[in-house]
């Protein structure tokens, strides 16, 4: 549905999205159940292409907001809670290094902590061996796709009075090629340094995706489809998040080109009732919180719920404590701040996909 420049189905599939990560995060069984959650960070991409591009791409290209200006509003968007949750990632672990009195490490955990409050991924392995963080880029994970959500963001603001339609297939063609030969390459993406690069690909043909599907939108009329309709194709969509692994190459890179596309096309043209509405607004504004909150959360919440021994009963509380920790963190800090920071020039902060 769209509403005053919302999308709003779009904003509560962006909400189910942040929860699957969640679960495939906290869920501790190995192997886990969810071993392709990871595409929901694509649906993530296709929607900050397409949300971002119907707010700003007609005043990009004809000059009503310049590439600064453009940076500035997506920095006050994305940078209080990624501050929160590096500040929640390392506080607690520098404060443990210190104790533990290991030089080495917390040399290292303080580089881990500069490189997260400032979206810079830091070359942690030539500082200490990886005995307490693994190979992972940056403490908080999530934000590895935060880094080319900004990165994109910049291209996206720098070339798009010359980025035609013609160029943004060209972008598509060659992200899709990357995509493709990622399953013989790499095991995983993202998240330590020898598949960190992997997220180009992913988020070059996601989010130029995005934007053309806006643009293709401006001269498209036709009919709205049903919500339930594009809600059971979601569903789908999340099924085959459980696939076996065997199959994961096939299914995921299958998810990512055609399916999550193909949603986001779908849901911008179903409209909801006010109720409806208003439980997707909520999902769409609590979705970045959860995403970017949730692993450091996890490890805080970790010894309390331990001691819950029925394990359904422990996924439970950890789900509906990072749920209502995030709610608060958004109505009580990352709201208020980001209007503080918008109201000097009169910014408008459009929600996007993170």
């Amino acid at each position: 549905m769209k509403s005053g420049h919302r999308y709003v189905l779009l904003d509560g599939m962006r909400g189910a999205a942040a929860l699957v990560v969640l679960l495939c995060h906290a869920i501790p069984v190995t192997p886990n159940p969810l071993p392709h959650a990871g595409v929901a960070v694509d649906f993530f991409f296709v929607l900050s292409g397409f949300v971002l591009a119907h707010a700003y791409d007609r005043k990009l290209v004809g000059g009503d907001i310049s590439c600064t200006a453009f940076l500035r509003i997506r920095l006050i968007r994305l940078y209080p809670l990624v501050a929160l949750g590096a500040a929640l990632a390392t506080g607690p672990l520098l404060g443990y290094l210190v104790s533990a009195g290991d030089a080495g490490a917390l040399m290292r955990g303080g580089v881990y902590a500069l490189g997260s409050f400032s979206f810079i991924p830091l070359p942690t392995q030539l500082l200490a061996p990886p005995s307490y963080f693994g190979d992972t880029v940056f403490l908080n994970s999530p934000e590895w796709s935060l880094f080319y959500e900004l990165l994109i963001n910049i291209a996206y603001a720098a070339l798009a009075v010359r980025l035609t339609s013609r160029k943004l297939l060209l972008a598509i063609a060659i992200g899709a090629l990357g995509l493709m030969l990622q399953p013989f390459y790499f095991d995983k993406i993202g998240l330590g340094w020898a598949t960190f690069v992997s997220g180009g690909p992913r988020v070059l043909f996601s989010f130029s995706v995005g934007v053309l599907l806006v643009r293709l939108a401006q001269n498209d009329r036709q009919r709205n489809w049903p919500p339930l309709a594009v809600g059971a194709l979601f569903l789908a969509l999340c099924a085959c998040l459980v696939a076996p692994g065997h199959y994961g190459d096939i299914i995921g890179v299958g998810l990512t080109l055609v399916a999550s596309p193909a949603i986001v096309w779908l849901a911008s043209k179903a409209r909801l009732g006010p109720s409806a509405a208003a439980v997707a607004d909520w999902a769409g504004r609590l979705s970045f919180p959860v995403y970017i909150l949730h692993r450091p959360l996890l490890w805080l919440l970790g010894p309390r719920v331990a001691l819950i021994t029925d394990s359904r009963l422990a996924l439970l509380v950890e789900i509906v404590c990072i749920v209502g920790i995030s709610s608060v963190a958004l109505v009580i800090f990352d709201e208020p701040v980001r209007a503080r920071l918008s109201r000097p020039r009169g910014l408008t902060i459009h929600a996007a996909a993170a």
